[in-house]
């Protein structure tokens, strides 16, 4: 684990493991079941956990207060967030004014490339202009190369090689070539989702690696491919291939600022969201009012909706909305500020910080420790037993 550092989960399936008196999370096994054709089936023998299965166990703090936290982390090179929080590079999340409004408020966001070239630069300038910092996005096939040299030319502040399986030969084809031509801007890729794909990454010339397959709440990849890892496991698997220097940033899976906060504790440095952010009035996506009701528009890139959005803004697109999807679109409840949405997280991963006692988050790493909990103790977790007034 990065640094020698290890995550630490008290479970009673785990209990026997122990490291100096804390429980620690075993390596998987793995074994084989032979098929009928005689080929071999290899199965991890390992649960995976989501946020949902996990809760932080508090400890002794001598934090006086949650002011006195420190929830900054240097991204990359140059991004320092005050907030470890990225939004997600989706037509429906960013607009200029949410990412000029997220980097004053300690995170940063990401220009979609759901665009041609010269929109994305041009949105690139406007944010520019107010001041904020912003990361570029590319694919790793087609034009990426053009765009990132577009984007790199105008000054993005870092680039971001998106796609929905990084360790692939492509992606570290992409990886090293962009950092070969240019060795200077600080280069984040993904999404993957295992210790070895953040390896790779790495050693093609990643700066920090996007992390996380199939936990979005517009993601459809586990129904449609059957192909994920639950993202809390992942987040402790993958810190495992991280070297020094370099973050991991946890990709979707977030619905509500526990869910942030378990993500820091287990290793990631910054967490990526775009549902998070959809329903702030300084999102792009389209207000709608159902019986009294409000509600935004929210696509995942991979579903039809938005390959047919894209195919009606995009002349140069060459895909169709009949094509394959491993995404969803659907209402999200309007949120209101986009202010109101990042202190609410950011006083919640104060809050559990303080109950780990650790003042910052490379302690909070160091700290946290987690207990598996029962389906009965979810319900107890949340508000229960009370009648909704009039």
């Amino acid at each position: 684990m990065h640094e020698g550092r290890v995550a630490r989960i008290a479970t009673g399936n785990l209990a026997r493991q122990m490291n100096r008196g804390r429980f620690v999370l075993p390596r998987a096994k793995s074994y084989y079941l032979l098929t009928k054709k005689g080929h071999m089936a290899k199965v991890l023998d390992q649960v995976g956990l989501t946020y949902d299965d996990v809760i932080l166990r508090p400890q002794y703090s001598d934090i006086r207060s949650r002011n006195d936290v420190d929830t900054s982390v240097k991204l990359v090179e140059g991004i320092t967030l005050r907030v470890p929080l990225v939004a997600s590079s989706m037509h429906t999340v960013i607009s200029v004014e949410l990412a000029a409004k997220l980097w004053e408020l300690g995170g940063i966001a990401q220009i979609h490339q759901f665009q041609s070239i010269d929109k994305e630069v041009e949105m690139l300038t406007a944010i520019k202009a107010k001041k904020a910092k912003v990361i570029g996005v590319v694919g790793a096939t087609k034009d990426y190369y053009e765009r990132a040299k577009a984007l790199a030319d105008a000054g993005v502040d870092a680039l971001s090689i998106d796609t929905p399986h990084a360790h692939s030969i492509y992606a570290i084809e992409a990886t090293k070539k962009l950092k070969q031509a240019f060795p200077r801007l600080p280069l984040i890729v993904g999404t993957v989702a295992t210790k070895e794909g953040v390896h790779d990454l790495i050693q093609a010339g990643a700066d920090s690696i996007k992390f996380g397959v199939g936990a979005g709440a517009a993601c459809t990849t586990r129904i449609s491919a059957g192909v994920g890892v639950p993202q809390f496991s992942a987040i402790l698997d993958g810190v495992q291939g991280l070297s020094k220097h370099v973050t991991l940033i946890a990709d979707a899976g977030i619905k509500l600022p526990a869910d942030f906060s378990k993500a820091i504790g287990a290793g990631a440095h910054a967490i990526m969201a775009g549902k998070m952010f959809v329903g702030t009035d300084e999102a792009p996506s389209e207000l709608i009012i159902r019986n009294g009701q409000r509600f935004k528009l929210y696509m995942g890139e991979a579903s039809s909706a938005a390959k047919l959005d894209r195919v009606k803004s995009d002349p140069t697109y060459q895909g169709g909305a009949d094509e394959y999807v491993e995404g969803a679109a659907g209402l999200v409840p309007y949120v209101g500020s986009l202010e109101s949405v990042v202190k609410s997280y950011a006083m919640g991963l104060r809050s559990a910080m303080s109950y780990s006692g650790a003042r910052t988050v490379a302690e909070f790493h160091d700290k946290a420790v987690f207990m598996q909990v029962s389906t009965s103790s979810q319900v107890e977790s949340t508000a229960h037993g009370l009648v909704k007034p009039n």
